[in-house]
């Protein structure tokens, strides 16, 4: 490189214009690069060389730098997955098809807009407290559920997760996030809950729902020096209506 450097520098005081010259150098990796150097003469008001600037590139890597960003890019934008970027106060820089999508919100909706925006759930304060956390205890990654904006539905449960991008002085640049609908799943979580726990003809608590309250009533009365009361409460003649009238009605006059 400095004999490059060095023979690029004469041709130029010697023409006194630009000059470019490539040649073959091998770096620490002990791989072959082609490098272009381009020295750039600066004059005086008498036509006099005053400095030379001279500066290098590798084409064959800025070929590759610029196929491996448009990779990037497009599986950002094109991915099925939900992504979000963040300026370093957690405001929205970027967010990918995917997300529009989800959301229904544009781009121009959300650009400049803070976390929160996406954010309609009773927790307050969510990016304080999600970039604190960051700093508290060098999280690498953050996860938590949200109630994000739809414009079809009103809202949708999301799960979301933030990783964060340091630079070479250890300094937070950018904030980087996946979103997940997960609505679908908190409804078959709240369905499997009611089914476990509710009769499914009376929608009232199930022998399950009523031992597990006894026993934390017991434990409380037991704690406080309290006194608990049950009843019991018997249908009069209900088999007489199964029996007379079929199991139909029976469960009509039971949810009743």
């Amino acid at each position: 490189i400095l004999a490059l450097n060095n023979k690029i520098e004469l041709e130029v005081k010697q023409k006194k214009y630009t000059s470019t010259d490539t040649s073959i150098v091998t770096t620490e990796d002990n791989e072959d690069h082609e490098l272009t150097l381009t020295a750039i003469p600066f004059f005086d008001t008498e036509k006099n060389i005053t400095r030379i600037v001279i500066c290098g590139e590798f084409p064959g890597n800025s070929k590759k730098f610029q196929d491996e960003f448009s990779l990037l890019h497009s599986m950002f934008t094109y991915s099925h997955l939900s992504f979000i970027i963040f300026d370093k106060n957690l405001n929205i820089l970027k967010v990918n098809n995917a997300f529009i999508e989800m959301t229904g919100l544009t781009y121009h909706e959300l650009y400049g807009e803070n976390l929160s925006k996406i954010n309609i759930g009773k927790e307050s304060g969510l990016s304080h407290h999600i970039l604190e956390e960051f700093k508290k205890y060098n999280f690498e990654l953050w996860k938590g559920e949200i109630i994000c904006p739809n414009k079809k539905t009103g809202a949708i449960v999301a799960k979301l997760e933030i990783t964060r991008r340091i630079n070479s002085e250890n300094i937070t640049t950018h904030y980087f996030a996946t979103l997940i609908d997960i609505t679908l799943q908190k409804k078959n979580e709240q369905r499997i809950i009611q089914i476990a726990h509710y009769d499914t003809l009376t929608n009232l608590p199930n022998r399950v729902l009523f031992m597990d309250r006894i026993a934390q009533s017991l434990s409380e009365c037991k704690r406080h020096k309290k006194l608990l009361v049950v009843f019991f409460i018997d249908l009069d003649k209900f088999k007489e209506v199964n029996d007379s009238f079929g199991h139909d009605m029976g469960d009509l006059v039971l949810k009743e």
